[in-house]
């Protein structure tokens, strides 16, 4: 019940009226806007504003939400920030997943109810941002990654560098700072032993 609780509350967090909300910041009518001429344009593969490459970040949110727009027969609130609540849900989803593996299901659900309650999670989640699939794509890196180290499995560490690559696609290579580097760290103190 708890848990059923729990989806139908982050579910309304995450979803409800976000197409109805006018953009709210520079950074969302920006991200909007070159969906939209990508969309008029029928241009997929690169990024342009007012004409112009618009190359500042890689252009993997732009794709998605051009899937959504074209899904959804146009460019709207709602299909520029579908990527990043579609991301945030997901993000809880994989905190869920983590605690039941490593804790409890009672931790799981607790981290989850605290990290959806959290207001800039929350914020940006509902939001036509990069940051939320930034934070999909590198914790779940991570966490194939761990669990590489853990059963020497080739296809965590495949899949692990399959999500980092996403992650750089997102925000281009400061993404690797929150994995890479980590992962050479652990591996510097595996050879140094």
């Amino acid at each position: 019940l708890i848990v059923f609780l729990s989806i139908v509350i982050i579910s309304i967090l995450l979803f409800a009226s976000l197409g109805d909300i006018p953009l709210s910041s520079l950074n969302e009518g920006r991200r909007a806007l070159v969906v939209l001429e990508m969309y008029q344009n029928h241009a997929w593969l690169l990024p342009t504003m007012n004409g112009n490459l618009y190359l500042s970040k890689p252009p993997l949110f732009y794709w998605i939400a051009l899937a959504f727009s074209s899904l959804l027969g146009g460019v709207s609130e709602l299909s520029v920030r579908l990527p990043s609540a579609l991301a945030g849900a997901s993000v809880l989803w994989v905190t869920y997943y983590t605690g039941c593996k490593y804790f409890s299901k009672f931790v799981a659900i607790f981290a989850t109810i605290l990290l959806a309650a959290n207001l800039e999670f929350a914020l940006m989640a509902r939001r036509a941002e990069i940051e939320m699939l930034l934070t999909l794509f590198c914790m779940a890196a991570w966490l194939c990654f761990m669990q590489f180290v853990q059963t020497k499995s080739l296809r965590m560490l495949i899949l692990s560098y399959v999500l980092l690559a996403l992650a750089v696609m997102t925000k281009g290579p400061v993404a690797m700072l929150f994995v890479t580097l980590p992962a050479m760290i652990y591996g510097l103190s595996i050879v140094t032993g």
